[in-house]
C-alpha cells in the first residue's frame, strides 16, 4: 500500500539524514525530537503532520514490516552513531533504537491526542534526557 510505505519512509528519511550530519547526540535529538514543538513545519518535514505518521506507524497502523522499518531506521542510526563515537557502544544497538523509537513515538502520541501538550518543553526535556543515557562512556 502507498500510504503505509510513505508513513513509514518519512522518519527513515530524516533518520538517514541526521546520521549523516556531524555533531553530538545531543545536538541530533535536540533537532529530532524539538523541531515538532516550532510553530511553522520547517524544511526537514518535522511537525504535527509527521509526528501524527509516527505514531499511526508505531501505534495503530503498524503491519509487522512496517513496524520493523520503522525501528530498523532507528537501529541504522544508532550503528552510526555508535560507528561515529556519537553514542555509547557498551549497550546493544537494538535496545538503543529501540528507547529513542519508543520515546519519540509516546511524545507524538500525546501530542497528537492533546491540543494542549506542551510538546517544545517536553520535546527539550526529552532530548536532554536521551541524550544523557546514549552519550559515549568515558
Amino acid at each position: 500500500d502507498f500510504m503505509q510505505g510513505h508513513y513509514v519512509h518519512e522518519p527513515e528519511v530524516v533518520l538517514e539524514d541526521l546520521a549523516k550530519q556531524e555533531g553530538t547526540i545531543e545536538e541530533h535529538l535536540r533537532s529530532l525530537f524539538e523541531s515538532p514543538g516550532q510553530e511553522e513545519e520547517n524544511e526537514k518535514g518535522f511537525g504535527r503532520d509527521l509526528l501524527g505518521r509516527i505514531y499511526s506507524i508505531a501505534y495503530t497502523e503498524a503491519p509487522q514490516d512496517n513496524d520493523r522499518r520503522y525501528h530498523g531506521a532507528f537501529e541504522r542510526y544508532m550503528e552510526e552513531s555508535v560507528a561515529r563515537g556519537r553514542v555509547r557502544s557498551d549497550m546493544p544497538i537494538e535496545s538503543l533504537a529501540m528507547l529513542a523509537a519508543s520515546l519519540l513515538g509516546s511524545m507524538a502520541l500525546s501530542w497528537v491526542h492533546f491540543e494542549d501538550f506542551p510538546i517544545a518543553e517536553r520535546a527539550s526535556c526529552v532530548a536532554r534526557l536521551l541524550s544523557e543515557s546514549l552519550a559515549p562512556r568515558p
